[in-house]
């Protein structure tokens, strides 16, 4: 092994002219009499390694492999049994990456005016989400807005962020960034006209039951004049 940390039982087995099954009986006896005390055979007894501190790191990457693909595994099992929610988790994954990188670029603009753009589109954009996960019922009307104009969005916000960090703000530089602070702000209009529109029904709702709780009062006699006293025309003189 030379000054190898760890080594496969086959390499060793070959480098030795023997067996694999004598390879690791012989590793085996070396750890159990003491001629290597900190030696290792890994789980599957295919590699071989020679202190406790390359054992342990062993141990914990295996760890991180379990908990990833039992991760995986479940995240496959949600999917089959309930694609919804699975989309929904998906949805809400890509958006909170798209958010982490605009307000990443955000930070890195000195401008105040960029600045207070990208602000309000953080905002809007998470509200949006947020309202898709307290009403998952509403995903089907923001799959363009994820797929589409997310993306897109950044993409212009990456080029903004490109060409500040340019030494010489030229012409073109200058004009470029000017059109993507102009887009920013229909995009700003457009995602808050798209979150209120995941509202309308909502709004719908409530004046409904307002009118029918006006409608229910009335015929109660509990509205308007029902309520005023009618004068007493027998104390008239």
């Amino acid at each position: 092994m030379g000054s190898a940390a760890f080594c496969t039982v086959a390499k060793l087995a070959d480098t030795a002219g023997v067996t694999q099954e004598r390879t690791k009986k012989d590793l085996k006896k070396m750890i159990a009499c003491g001629a290597c005390p900190q030696g290792h055979l890994d789980h599957s007894e295919t590699c071989f390694m020679v202190d406790d501190k390359i054992y342990d790191e062993y141990l914990e990457a295996e760890k991180a492999y379990t908990v990833r693909t039992e991760a995986a595994r479940a995240e496959e099992q949600k999917q089959q049994t309930d694609p919804k929610e699975a989309e929904l988790e998906a949805v809400k994954k890509e958006g909170n990456e798209y958010l982490r990188q605009i307000r990443t670029a955000n930070d890195a603009l000195p401008g105040e005016v960029i600045s207070e753009k990208l602000d309000r589109l953080e905002n809007v954009a998470a509200r949006i989400f947020l309202c898709v996960g307290q009403h998952p019922e509403k995903l089907p009307d923001i799959r363009r807005f994820i797929r589409y104009y997310m993306p897109t969005t950044l993409k212009l916000v990456k080029s903004y962020e490109g060409f500040e960090g340019q030494p010489v703000q030229g012409e073109n530089i200058t004009r470029a960034k000017e059109e993507i602070e102009r887009a920013l702000d229909t995009i700003n209009t457009a995602f808050e006209n798209l979150l209120d529109t995941l509202f309308a029904d909502d709004a719908l709702d409530v004046s409904t039951d307002i009118s029918t709780l006006e409608t229910m009062l009335k015929q109660e006699g509990l509205t308007g004049s029902d309520f005023t006293k009618a004068p007493d025309h027998s104390k008239i003189s």
